[in-house]
């Protein structure tokens, strides 16, 4: 798992892009929006990794919260530095 910070800027300039490929009836749409997410996706914080499988556990629930919390404290101490 991974993190970005976006200025609001960056984000409507993401979204409009995104609302005009997806909206498109041109050919190339699946590549453009893949160049789009690869654009967004750059530059990534690793924030950790995570084995839960992806069929149905007894303790699903609690693994997403652990998984949230360590999330939420990482970014907590990264304010704070």
């Amino acid at each position: 798992m991974a993190f970005k910070f976006l200025p609001p800027e960056s984000f409507y300039e993401f979204k409009r892009a995104y609302e005009k490929i997806s909206l498109s009836t041109e050919d190339g749409k699946t590549e453009l929006l893949y160049t789009l997410y690869n654009k967004i996706e750059a530059d990534l914080t690793y924030a950790g990794c995570s084995a839960i499988e992806d069929k149905l556990q007894d303790v699903i629930i609690l693994n997403i919260i652990i998984i949230l919390l360590f999330i939420f404290i990482n970014l907590n101490n990264l304010f704070r530095t």
